[in-house]
């Protein structure tokens, strides 16, 4: 038996999603176009400002977005919050695993360390009620054991600038959905994203 197609409505959530992706793609052309370049002044509240200023890379701050805007901004922020507490975990316990790497003088030593990581977050997580930070922690954990090898920054800037990232994605998210508020109800028979 053939099920019959839907045609899908696009709806408030879908648009404010797309909308927060392109804020978020928009702040890091106009940050990159300021060219700020190097951070290395001696005035330590410069260097912060330029080290938080100086993004590269918005793929980490729309993927935050996409998984932060949800229908509700109640919803947004629990989302949100989940995200942020999970890439800290992930960032922090990543950090440890990578300079245990590099203290090894082994990177396949990761082998070992991303599973036995991901299992110690897990528990971290569950034992402090954050449940739902549990695949954030992990994937931040996974990528920045996995992937600080592969650039030239510092592992300890690598894990702070995914954390950050992620906060700007978050909060372009939940100003997104302060400034678009909530959606009209659904009208019987209708579908959200999250129902299909």
């Amino acid at each position: 038996m053939k099920r019959a197609v839907k045609p899908y409505k696009i709806g408030m959530r879908s648009i404010k999603t797309a909308i927060a992706v392109f804020v978020c793609m928009l702040f890091y052309s106009l940050l990159e176009g300021l060219n700020l370049g190097d951070i290395s002044t001696q005035n330590y509240v410069l260097r912060a400002l330029l080290f938080l200023a100086n993004r590269k890379d918005p793929i980490y701050a729309c993927i935050a977005a996409i998984v932060a805007t949800q229908s509700t901004i109640e919803d947004s922020w629990k989302r949100g919050k989940d995200r942020i507490l999970g890439t800290f975990f992930g960032g922090a316990f990543g950090l440890v695993a990578l300079y245990i790497d590099i203290a090894l003088y082994n990177q396949s030593f990761s082998i070992i360390t991303v599973p036995l990581g991901v299992l110690f977050l897990i528990w971290v997580c569950n034992t402090i009620s954050i449940q739902n930070a549990v695949p954030f922690a992990t994937i931040t954990f996974i990528i920045i054991v996995v992937e600080a090898y592969k650039f030239s920054e510092p592992a300890y800037f690598y894990a702070l600038n995914r954390t950050i990232d992620t906060a700007i994605g978050v909060l372009i998210s939940m100003v997104v959905n302060l400034t678009f508020g909530k959606p009209k109800p659904l009208e019987e028979g209708e579908t959200t994203i999250a129902q299909t």
